[in-house]
């Protein structure tokens, strides 16, 4: 993680996994706040997910409050106190509430946090100061509908890499928390990375191999429907779209018959609605549609937009793999090709680096079971020949004690690890009259930094008269001389700076774009 000189003092917010873990209104204290009987409502689902970073071993946010503003008034989604590892959440993307709300426009989520605790790679732990007294305001580009046909599913992909700043001093090397999110509002298939859901058996159709997951369990926590009763909320399983795998508890291949209710399982793949299954071409057809991961689809002019008395949209998850109790997750590389022989079949020598109490640095070979399946760290899906030596991979399954191997049923592929991205902090100033670039004033001198109007994501920071710390997605057109900015991106040969993230602080009139 690069060091951040403190001589151009910033501070930017956003409001990350942050908004998700708060919002996890899952059974015990502090659900949702209930709605009026008879009044209109809709479902919104949080989703969280996180970037991978290299520095920590955890990212632990402590969340007491969570609430969702409009411009008539205030649903609380979560009153009590939750604690979350984010790094959890790097390859796969969990649910951490449903909620039932007043049908409407919604425009903010609003966070009450009192701690975070980084833990670093020698096991110390380091406790950085909290942004707006703890209280953040997470602002999308564009307001939400929910109706009761038109469920909503709020997606935060914290950045870890951009959240968590190294600032080195005279009394040593301390760090600011100054968390970067990008938010997607999803209606209908979901389709980033694959969702990861641990819960019970319930309702099993032999018929249509379909069953209900009921007590939903995400990091310490079941997930209730958001009502009164804390009721268990389900998630309907289809197991036949995506052709899923199943495993026993030693990861041996079964049946989809040889499930029983109760069983704990997980289950690993893509959220729908309303039986609307995502295939390969709608996944294809929604990459071509879609825009970047921190776009706000609205889709508030819909026609079904006003169906607020339906029933319910029912959530699906059609699962790619299925297996029975508690499996190890490992993080190590691979380091060699896959070999296939009698004894073992489809087979690899990995190293583990962290995971299941296992010594780092051990070499043992990961069998590929038959059924298993493998998938890039964004979901799309991989065959064994993208296993390759020095490889990244995350292997979940189970170690055979008897023979030492590894026999994995899904393998996460980090085949094209992004290069660590370059900070500039510094104030903006000359841009250029198509703002595809400007000059960042820094305190080692003036950088050129390329911004490309379609791709760089841009963020402003301010704080309310309260010290609310208010973080909302802009477009690169909002830029403007005079601000102070943080900038990330690739740095290129001329020293200049390809921009990925700015994060700029409020004030002054808006610029423009030309016509």
């Amino acid at each position: 993680m690069r060091n951040v000189k403190n001589s151009v003092k910033f501070l930017f917010i956003s409001v990350t996994a942050l908004f998700l873990i708060a919002s996890c209104g899952g059974g015990g204290n502090g659900g949702a706040t209930s709605t009026t009987i008879g009044v209109a409502t809709g479902t919104v689902t949080l989703l969280v997910t996180d970037g991978p970073t290299d520095d920590f071993n955890a990212v632990n946010l402590t969340v007491t409050r969570a609430e969702l503003l409009s411009d008539s008034g205030m649903v609380t989604l979560f009153d009590g106190l939750k604690r979350f590892d984010l790094l959890q959440l790097t390859n796969a993307t969990e649910i951490f509430s449903v909620t039932e709300v007043p049908a409407g426009f919604y425009n903010k989520i609003r966070l009450t946090l009192t701690e975070i605790e980084l833990v670093l790679k020698d096991g110390t732990k380091a406790y950085p100061k909290l942004p707006g007294n703890g209280k953040l305001d997470l602002n999308p580009s564009t307001s939400f509908l929910v109706t009761s046909a038109n469920p909503i599913m709020i997606q935060l992909d914290m950045d870890a890499a951009k959240s968590i700043q190294v600032v080195n001093s005279r009394g040593g090397a301390s760090y600011q928390f100054r968390p970067v999110v990008f938010i997607k509002i999803i209606k209908g298939s979901f389709d980033t990375k694959l969702v990861r859901l641990q819960g019970t058996v319930s309702n099993l159709d032999s018929l249509l191999n379909e069953f209900d997951l009921c007590l939903i369990y995400a990091q310490g926590y079941f997930i209730d429907d958001g009502s009164q009763g804390n009721n268990p909320y389900c998630v309907q399983v289809n197991t036949i779209d995506n052709e899923a795998s199943f495993f026993d508890a030693v990861a041996e291949p079964i049946r989809f018959g040889d499930l029983n209710n109760g069983d704990v399982v997980t289950v690993v793949g893509r959220i729908a609605f309303d039986g609307i299954y995502p295939t390969a071409a709608s996944r294809a057809k929604s990459d071509d549609d879609s825009t970047d991961d921190d776009s706000i689809d609205d889709d508030s002019t819909d026609d079904d937009s006003s169906d607020d008395d339906s029933s319910p949209v029912k959530m699906v998850l059609a699962a790619e793999v299925v297996w029975l109790g508690h499996y190890l997750e490992l993080n190590g590389i691979a380091r060699s090709n896959v070999t296939t022989d009698m004894s073992r079949g489809e087979w690899f020598k990995y190293e583990i680096l962290s995971g299941g109490g296992i010594v780092s640095g051990a070499s043992i070979p990961s069998i590929l079971q038959p059924g298993s399946k493998l998938f890039s760290p964004t979901g799309i899906s991989l065959d064994s020949s993208s296993i390759q030596a020095d490889v990244p991979t995350i292997v979940n399954g189970v170690l055979d004690l008897k023979t030492g191997d590894l026999k994995g049923v899904l393998f996460i592929l980090d085949t094209e690890v992004p290069a660590k991205l370059d900070q500039l902090i510094g104030i903006i100033g000359d841009i250029s009259p198509d703002f595809s670039s400007m000059i960042l004033q820094t305190s080692s001198g003036d950088r050129s930094v390329n911004i490309s109007t379609s791709d760089t994501k841009v963020f402003e920071v301010s704080f309310s008269t309260n010290k609310n710390a208010s973080f909302t997605q802009m477009t690169p057109y909002d830029l403007r001389s005079g601000q102070q900015a943080n900038v990330f991106g690739n740095k290129l040969n001329d020293g200049s700076l390809d921009a990925d993230t700015i994060i700029y602080e409020e004030g002054g009139a808006s610029i423009q774009p030309l016509p």
